[in-house]
């Protein structure tokens, strides 16, 4: 906190008294200020004296503390190095230069690597265990995008439960990925979108996603001419979905109540999906055979 008094009136130029005179009141204006300290990175070195014995004449040397790291690294520098190339995507190059000029903490380009490769090391096991946790989730979301890595392209998938969230970058936009994250075994459901990688789960397991389903009923609005009246009636109901949802979730309605104010949605959908597919826009009747292939899972 750093307190400022004006010392003479700005109208007639006249001293003001000091604070403790009793001039000064809580009529303030603040004014905040966010800094950064200097960044200086400390170096600590340990020497491991070695003494000798004056009864048997063993020289004894001595060992790091359990709290020294044996690398010439500490795990809170280790740490920002992996979040600088795994969350923000650095090269190692350049988490070397921020290191260097930012931190103060000169380092190699190979150190970069190897503290990288280290600390994917250390969390193989607690990553392992998280990802154990999927299969038996009653409820999953995934999705998948892509990930361009040194020129090629990947696939970063993320799975998500009430418990955990996991990503994992694949090589492939394959349904072995979700596979191996979720196993084969039905008894939960799992939230997608319409990708064809998710094709092996029975659709009576699977709940397509509302949000990748507004925009392709936006999609119909924006190609307008015939596919546009059908986009229109579907974003119209889906308003009147989530309208429901939103009540259920904040208490408002119960679930058969839920079901009550569904019903009519949903018998308005398949009203309408009969209509796209008989309709003369081939986009939209290829979304409505789509849907009502997947009936179950809306």
């Amino acid at each position: 906190l750093a307190p400022h008094w004006p010392a003479q009136c700005a109208h007639c130029q006249a001293p003001l008294p000091p604070p403790a005179a009793g001039g000064a009141g809580e009529d303030f204006v603040a004014h905040q200020v966010t800094a950064l300290p200097p960044v200086r990175a400390v170096v600590t070195e340990h020497r491991l004296y070695r003494v000798t014995c004056l009864a048997c004449g063993h020289a004894t040397r001595a060992t790091l503390p359990p709290d020294v790291p044996a690398g010439a690294f500490g795990p809170r520098l280790q740490a920002t190095v992996a979040t600088l190339s795994g969350t923000y995507r650095l090269s190692r190059r350049q988490v070397a230069d921020v290191c260097g000029t930012v931190l103060d903490a000169p380092l190699a380009v190979g150190s970069v690597d190897r503290l990288c490769q280290a600390t994917s090391a250390a969390l193989a096991a607690p990553v392992a265990a998280v990802q154990a946790t999927l299969p038996q989730a009653p409820v999953a979301n995934a999705d998948e995008t892509r990930w361009p890595q040194a020129g090629h392209t990947q696939w970063r998938w993320v799975v998500v439960t009430g418990l955990a969230t996991v990503f994992t970058i694949a090589a492939r936009r394959s349904r072995q990925v979700i596979k191996d994250l979720l196993g084969t075994d039905d008894g939960g459901t799992l939230g997608s979108d319409r990708d064809a990688g998710d094709a092996w789960l029975d659709v009576a397991w699977r709940q397509v996603c509302w949000a990748h389903l507004k925009r392709d009923f936006q999609g119909l609005v924006d190609r307008g001419g015939a596919a546009q009246d059908v986009g229109t009636a579907a974003l119209a109901l889906v308003g009147k979905l989530f309208a429901a949802w939103h009540q259920y979730r904040d208490g408002a309605l119960d679930r058969a109540g839920l079901q009550a104010q569904l019903q009519p949605v949903q018998a308005a959908l398949g009203a309408l999906l009969d209509t796209g597919m008989a309709g003369p826009d081939p986009t939209a009747a290829t979304l409505c055979r789509a849907l009502d292939r997947r009936w179950p899972a809306l």
